[in-house]
Parts: structure tokens; C-alpha cells; sequence
């Protein structure tokens, strides 16, 4: 998380020298309550996420079922509220109650995905038949909870209505958890799987290869062939360069050198 956000921060500066200091200000401050620079929130967010997770598992299921269940209840009534004194507010105070937030929504999508995958992984390869009718069904919830509701930006806390928030993000969640388990081994799937970190913090316009490929496929006429080949080309991209990092900067995406 501090290694990607002083290499964005470093990408920053040498694009806008003028402004230097409110730069390296600004995202000191950021990275160190937690907020983040954009896209690399996530890792704080799961790495706190993984901690709360860690000490509930100490306790009986039952209670954890219930601190989830208790964080979905207090987040539906009291969020909008808080978000929008976070925005009224000084504007560093504002992020961190924006990130406490924000963690409440991580914590409570780890711990379901957590659960889900473990079902799954029981109920889905023995029925099949049963498994295609769910995973519609979650599509179904996920088209309509996001067509329904408006923009999203969880970095900035902006969910708009936080029911359709949630039923979207973890109908989604659930329906890409089932299609990778109903998929099984799958070495292409997998490798990218592997590789996800590292996507996520690469392709991003943060990182200047963003700026290249927008430029390259700029000149392709048609909006919807533009965004495919833009998807497809970060990918690669983002993909080919973690391999390398995971040679040679095993550190950036959680992994260990293997000096053997």
C-alpha cells in the first residue's frame, strides 16, 4: 500500500511539477488515515477488513452472523446522514469519516464473500441444475439494483441508495463467485486470478500507462469497439508488467523473493 501510493504519488509530481508540495502533501495525508490515493483505497480497506475479520472469527459464528448483520442494519439507517455531514465538514475530517464508512462496506462484502465461497463450494458442484437458476437470479438483482441506482464510487464513499449499494455489490459478488466455482480449474481464469493485484494497481489512470493505451486506441471511430480494445489492451499490459514485478519487485504485490 505505501510503496504504490509513493510510486503514484512520484508519477504525480513528474506530470504536474508545478504544484509539488500540495501534491506530496495531500497524499501523505491521504494514505496515512487510510483514504487512500485512487485505486489503491482497496488495499488498505482489505488489509483492515482482514484484521476485523480475523479477531470476530474468535468468536461463535452466531455472533459473527450478527456483528455483519448489525453492521448491514446500522449502515442502511445511518449512512446517508453521515456521508452528508462528512462532506459539510473540514475536509480531512470529512475523508476520515468517509473511511470508516466506506470500511463498514469492505468488512461487510469480505465477510459474505467469505461465507458465500464456502457454500458454494458445497452446494454448486453437486447441483448443477439448481446452481444456473441462482447465479440468474443474482444477475437479475445485480442489473436491476445498479440500473435503479445511481453512480458509484466507493473511494469517495458516494453509494447513492445504500440498499440498491448493497444489493447490488454482493448479488454481483455472489454471481462472480459462482461462476468462477462452476468454472473450476481454468489456467487462463487462474492466472489472472493470480495476477489481480497487480491489475488493480497498474491499471489505473494513476499509473501513466493508462494515459498511453487511451491515446493509442483513440483513433479507433466506434465508442463501444474503443472501450473493448482499451479493456483488453490494460489488461494485457497490467498483466505482462505484474509477471515482472512478481520477478523482480515480488515486495509491490504481497509476495516474497524466492531465492532458492
Amino acid at each position: 500500500y505505501l510503496c504504490w501510493s509513493a510510486i503514484a504519488t512520484l508519477f504525480e509530481l513528474i506530470m504536474n511539477r508545478d504544484i509539488w508540495l500540495t501534491i506530496v502533501a495531500g497524499n501523505i495525508v491521504r494514505t496515512f488515515i487510510g483514504y487512500g490515493i485512487a485505486p489503491f483505497w482497496f488495499l488498505s480497506a482489505l488489509f483492515l477488513s482482514q484484521v476485523i475479520y480475523k479477531r470476530a472469527s474468535n468468536f461463535r459464528i452466531y455472533i459473527q452472523r450478527l456483528i455483519v448483520v448489525l453492521c448491514l442494519f446500522l449502515t442502511i439507517i445511518f449512512y446517508n446522514k453521515v456521508y452528508v455531514m462528512s462532506m459539510d465538514t473540514n475536509i480531512y475530517f470529512g475523508m476520515i469519516l468517509r473511511t470508516v464508512l466506506r470500511q463498514v462496506f469492505c468488512f461487510i462484502f469480505f465477510c459474505t464473500g467469505t461465507y458465500a465461497g464456502r457454500a458454494y463450494r458445497r452446494f454448486l458442484p453437486r447441483n448443477q441444475g439448481y446452481a444456473i437458476i441462482i447465479l440468474m437470479m443474482f444477475f437479475m438483482v445485480t442489473v436491476l439494483s445498479t440500473t435503479m441506482n445511481s453512480g458509484v464510487n466507493l473511494h469517495t464513499g458516494k453509494i447513492g441508495n445504500p440498499i440498491l449499494f448493497l444489493a447490488g455489490g454482493l448479488s454481483g459478488s455472489y454471481l462472480i463467485i459462482g461462476l468462477a466455482v462452476i468454472a473450476g480449474q481454468n489456467n487462463i481464469l487462474e492466472k489472472i486470478g493470480r495476477a489481480s493485484l497487480g491489475i488493480m494497481c497498474i491499471h489505473y489512470k494513476t499509473i501513466p500507462i493508462w494515459y498511453v493505451v487511451k491515446q493509442a486506441v483513440s483513433v479507433i471511430p466506434f465508442n463501444e469497439l474503443r472501450f473493448v480494445i482499451q479493456f483488453l489492451a490494460l489488461t494485457s499490459i497490467s498483466l505482462w508488467l505484474t509477471q515482472l514485478i512478481e520477478h523482480f519487485l515480488p515486495i509491490l504485490i504481497g509476495k516474497q523473493k524466492d531465492y532458492s
